[in-house]
């Protein structure tokens, strides 16, 4: 599956304790894909856009000999040679058709109306949720267990409906 690339109408749940690299695993997965001219939608329930983007922005600083630090992206504290390269990256990155969605609360329906009208300017190759606990059901459930198997089944719904595969991250408890 993950070799082959991204198959239409796929749910993928990448599952793992608390700290173990899914959203990491995500964006490098992201980059792969958008670098590949694959069209993507990033819906980040738990990092700010700016999180996001920097990993991007490290990950295909690369390109450019060695790589950016995120945190000296963040602080500001690169020197001059390494500003002229984070303004390549960026100009490289421009280039890629992702959209970085950071909803707040949000429903599989949400994003199901989010990709519906992306989709309708463009299909989209793939969406990755990152990730799943903090997106509420749709309808009140009385425990966690059964809230998080109706979110599932939606998503598995939102890859067929959308014929695109979703990429969603499950942490583990």
């Amino acid at each position: 599956g993950l070799t082959g690339g991204p198959r239409r109408r796929q749910l993928w749940i990448w599952a793992a304790y608390t700290s173990q690299a899914k959203t990491m695993c995500a964006k490098q997965f992201t980059y792969a894909n958008v670098m590949r001219g694959r069209r993507g939608l990033f819906v980040s329930l738990e990092e700010d856009r700016e999180d996001i983007e920097y990993a991007l922005y490290a990950r295909h600083s690369h390109v450019y000999g060695k790589p950016l630090v995120i945190e000296e992206i963040r602080n500001g504290k690169l020197a001059a040679d390494r500003v002229e390269v984070l303004h390549k990256v960026v100009k490289d990155l421009e280039a890629v058709d992702l959209t970085i969605w950071i909803p707040g609360r949000v429903t599989i329906g949400d994003i199901q109306r989010r990709v519906s009208a992306l989709q309708m300017v463009k299909p989209l190759d793939f969406v990755v949720i990152d990730y799943l606990q903090l997106v509420d059901p749709e309808t009140w459930k009385r425990d966690a267990h059964e809230a998080m198997a109706e979110i599932m089944r939606d998503c598995k719904r939102l890859a067929r409906q959308e014929d695109i595969p979703v990429l969603a991250l499950h942490q583990m408890s």
